[in-house]
C-alpha cells in the first residue's frame, strides 16, 4: 500500500510540475509573441516611415518627371507645329509652282492651237472654190509651211518647259520623296495632257480638217467640171503638201514625247536613289539637246518668262516689255551686261549677287504699273523712275 501510495504521489507531483512549467512556457511564449508584435510593428512602422519617405520622394520625381514631360510635351508641340506649318508652306510653294507651271504650258499649247486655227479659217474663208484654189494652191503650200514650223517650236517650247520646272523642283527646299512626286506632275503636264493636247489640235485636227476640205472637198468636187490631168495634177500636188507635213508633225510630236519621257524617267531615278548632285548632269544634257536640236532645225522659238536665269541660259535675244510695250531690245549679252533702259536696270539690280561681300538689301523697283486707260505720254516706266548708277532718262 506504502508503495502503491508512493507512487500515486510522486504522479501527482510530476503533474503538478509539468502544469507549472506550461504556464511559464506559455507565457514565455506569450511575452516572446507579444515582443515579436512590437518589433513587427516597429518594423512595419519603420517601413511604413520609410516608404513613406521613398514614396514622397518618389511623388516628387514623378512629379518633376512630369513636370518634364509636360514641357517635352509642349516643346514637342511648338516643334511640331513648327514642322507642320514648314510642311504645309513647302507644300503651298509646290501646288503654286505646279499650278503655275500647268497653266503656262496650257497657255501657250491652246493660244499656239487657237492662232492656226484663226489663220486657217481665214484661208478657208479666201479659197472657197476650185477656181480660187488653182490660182492660190501658193498660200496653201506657205500655210502647210507655217503648222510645220509652229509645231516644231511649241514642241521645243514643251522641252524648255520640262527643264525650267525640273530646275526649280530640284533647287527646292523639299525633300526628294516630295521632289520625286513633282516630277511625276512634270510627266503628267508635259507628256500625258501637253501631248495629248498638241496631237488633238495639230494632227489630229487643223491637218485632218485641211484634207477634208480641199483635197476630199473642193478638188474631189471638180471631178466632173475640171479636165482630169489638171485635177489630177492638183490633187497629187495636194496630197504630197499634206502627206509630208504630216509625217514632219508627228515625227517631231513623237521625238519630243520620247525625250520629254526619258529626261523624266532619268532625273526620277536619280531622285529616287537619293543621288540628287547627278541630276545635274542629266539637266545639263538636256539644255545641249535643246540647243542643239534648235540650231538643227533652224527653229526660233519665242519664250515669256518673269525667269531671268532662264532667259540668260537659254536666249540668244532678249525684248523687255514694260506695260504692254517694248523699252528695250538687243542680244542677251548686251542686256545683261550693259542694260540702257532704267526699268531694265532695275531687273538686274534685284537679281541676288553671292559675291555681294556688303550683303547689301536688293533694290525695290518703286512705283505701279499704270492702268491701261491712264498711259502717260512717253514712256509708262518715267513716273515711277529713280536714277541708277547716274543713268540719265532716254530722251
Amino acid at each position: 500500500m506504502k508503495k502503491i501510495v508512493s507512487l500515486i504521489l510522486i504522479a501527482m507531483l510530476a503533474l503538478s510540475l509539468t502544469a507549472c512549467g506550461g504556464k511559464n512556457s506559455n507565457s514565455q511564449s506569450s511575452i516572446s509573441d507579444k515582443s515579436s508584435f512590437s518589433s513587427s510593428e516597429a518594423s512595419k512602422e519603420a517601413e511604413s516611415g520609410s516608404n513613406s519617405t521613398v514614396s514622397e520622394e518618389s511623388s516628387e520625381i514623378d512629379e518633376s518627371t512630369s513636370n518634364e514631360s509636360s514641357s517635352n510635351s509642349i516643346v514637342s508641340e511648338e516643334s511640331s507645329k513648327e514642322t507642320k506649318s514648314e510642311s504645309s508652306a513647302d507644300n503651298a510653294t509646290s501646288k503654286d509652282l505646279s499650278k503655275e507651271f500647268k497653266e503656262s504650258v496650257k497657255k501657250d499649247i491652246k493660244d499656239t492651237i487657237e492662232s492656226l486655227e484663226k489663220d486657217y479659217k481665214q484661208l478657208k474663208a479666201d479659197i472657197d472654190t476650185y477656181d480660187k484654189y488653182s490660182k492660190n494652191a501658193d498660200k496653201i503650200k506657205a500655210f502647210y509651211d507655217n503648222i510645220n514650223e509652229t509645231h516644231k517650236s511649241l514642241c521645243i517650247r514643251m522641252r524648255e518647259y520640262a527643264l525650267d520646272y525640273a530646275d526649280k523642283i530640284l533647287s527646292s527646299n523639299t525633300s526628294n520623296d516630295e521632289k520625286y512626286e513633282e516630277l511625276d506632275k512634270l510627266y503628267k503636264i508635259i507628256y500625258d495632257d501637253g501631248g495629248e493636247s498638241i496631237y488633238d489640235g495639230v494632227y489630229d485636227g487643223i491637218l485632218s480638217d485641211m484634207y477634208k476640205d480641199f483635197y476630199d472637198g473642193i478638188l474631189t468636187d471638180a471631178y466632173d467640171s475640171v479636165p482630169y490631168a489638171e485635177l489630177s495634177k492638183l490633187q497629187t500636188q495636194e496630197y504630197k503638201w499634206w502627206s509630208n507635213t504630216g509625217s514632219d508633225v508627228y515625227k517631231q510630236w513623237s521625238s519630243f514625247g520620247s525625250d520629254v519621257y526619258k529626261f523624266w524617267s532619268d532625273l526620277g531615278s536619280k531622285v529616287w536613289n537619293d543621288e540628287i548632285d547627278e541630276t545635274k548632269e542629266i539637266m545639263s544634257d538636256f539644255k545641249a539637246d535643246i540647243n542643239e536640236l534648235k540650231e538643227k532645225l533652224g527653229t526660233s522659238v519665242m519664250m515669256i518668262t518673269h525667269d531671268l536665269g532662264v532667259i540668260a541660259e537659254v536666249a540668244d535675244d532678249v525684248m523687255v516689255m514694260y506695260a504692254g510695250k517694248v523699252v528695250e531690245y538687243g542680244s542677251a549679252d548686251d542686256i545683261f551686261e550693259s542694260p540702257k533702259h532704267p526699268y531694265t536696270s532695275g531687273l538686274m539690280n534685284c537679281i541676288p549677287k553671292l559675291t555681294d561681300e556688303d550683303h547689301n538689301r536688293l533694290d525695290v523697283i518703286k512705283g505701279m504699273v499704270p492702268s491701261f486707260d491712264q498711259m502717260p505720254k512717253g514712256c509708262a516706266f518715267c513716273p515711277g523712275w529713280h536714277p541708277r548708277r547716274g543713268q540719265a532718262f532716254p530722251a
